[in-house]
């Protein structure tokens, strides 16, 4: 069972300062957020992120000219 107050954020790298501000906001509101600024072994990465995905109530992309370059 999810977690209502849960959330994923999805970013490109080159847009680690929004990501940030979305996670500091969400965060001090009391949700629990996943955001990726530690590397994640190559092997297990998928595997990470799919499941960081299902157990959470929530997916923020983040947006930005850049990240859909």
């Amino acid at each position: 069972m999810r977690i209502e107050k849960t959330v994923f954020i999805s970013y490109r790298r080159t847009n680690t300062f929004h990501a940030r501000a979305v996670h500091q906001a969400l965060c001090g509101r009391g949700y629990d957020v996943f955001l990726d600024v530690e590397s994640i072994n190559s092997g297990a990465f998928e595997q990470v992120i799919l499941a960081q995905i299902d157990a959470r109530a929530h997916f923020v992309a983040i947006l930005t000219p850049s990240a859909l370059e």
